[in-house]
């Protein structure tokens, strides 16, 4: 039984009409729970959901066997929908341009989000699977601007670095834009302007440009240094400070990839467990066709960071248990 099921996520057969029925009813619970919390509701109990899903609870728990198995698949929608709105930053582009280009991404993100981002926060306490997601959400944002801003953060001593780091971060998070939007009133575009400025405040300028913000370039250090073997030396360590940036980054997203691996693991077991307890298999087989293209989705990310594992989910050889 345990092969039958791993093998329909390998072979990824067609689905029949039951099967599309019961893939479309997920998707309209999914759907319900996510436009709840769009309207302001950040925490809907399972009937407002079924209700609006437009089935009936029993329904929506056969699908999710419990609600935080609902949040789960609402968090792996919401990750899919950041990755869209989520594009590289070209860190060779002149300062200006890349605070323009993380703010309007940014924008787009607290926008489309936010009402997601709040619930989140609300259910956090009681949800082992958004606590997690919120925590690799502010480790992403904290490496990203570390990787967008290193060229500038070389500049400066350790601890002024931290501070820069940990205010850029908070000023172009979620909460500093429901602040600016919902306290303050601002438009999104003047919310965007604003956080830019903010952004241009704490950062270091240019060299030659003068300091500002909190950041203050440590100018005895290139005075110290003399002449052109000066700037090279700070070139040279700026071009380290940002390898090792870029290698902890890579490293944190192969990490995450690897957790999706054994999260899929996880969901096979226990879908082949139902199956083993009889679960009809109508409603099972949507659930093997997600954990397939997660799967892939995972495998890809892997791959295309060059460490895919041996150990990925295949099919099990004939005979083994």
């Amino acid at each position: 039984m345990k092969e039958h099921a791993l093998a329909e996520i390998a072979a990824g057969p067609g689905l029949d009409g039951r099967a599309a029925r019961s893939q479309r009813t997920s998707d309209a619970v999914i759907e319900a729970l996510h436009d709840l919390i769009a309207e302001g509701d950040p925490r809907p109990n399972a009937q407002r959901i079924a209700a609006r899903a437009g089935v009936s609870t029993r329904t929506v728990f056969a699908h999710f066997a419990t609600l935080e198995d609902l949040y789960r698949a609402t968090v792996e929608r919401a990750t899919t929908l950041v990755l869209t709105l989520l594009t590289p930053i070209d860190t060779d582009r002149p300062l200006a341009d890349r605070i323009d280009a993380l703010t309007a991404q940014r924008a787009r993100l607290n926008e489309e989000v936010g009402p997601l981002r709040r619930a989140a926060a609300l259910q956090e306490p009681f949800s082992p699977t958004l606590a997690e997601a919120r925590r690799y959400a502010r480790q992403a944002s904290h490496e990203q601007v570390e990787r967008i801003f290193a060229a500038e953060l070389a500049r400066i001593d350790p601890a002024t670095r931290r501070r820069c780091v940990a205010a850029v971060d908070a000023v172009i998070g979620g909460e500093t834009w429901d602040l600016l939007r919902d306290t303050h009133g601002l438009g999104a575009d003047e919310a965007r302007r604003t956080v830019g400025e903010a952004v241009r405040s704490v950062l270091p300028a240019a060299p030659g440009a003068g300091a500002s913000g909190l950041a203050r370039a440590d100018d005895g250090e290139e005075a110290g240094q003399g002449g052109h073997a000066g700037e090279d030396a700070l070139d040279a360590a700026r071009d380290d400070r940002a390898r090792r940036e870029a290698a902890r980054e890579a490293q944190a997203r192969r990490e995450a990839a690897r957790r999706s691996l054994d999260e899929i693991e996880r969901k096979v077991e226990r879908l082949v467990d139902a199956i083993e307890a009889g679960s009809p298999a109508d409603l099972l087989a949507p659930r093997l066709q997600a954990l397939r293209a997660a799967k892939l989705s995972a495998e890809r990310a892997l791959a295309d960071l060059g460490a895919l594992p041996d150990d990925g989910i295949t099919p099990p050889a004939a005979g083994r248990d």
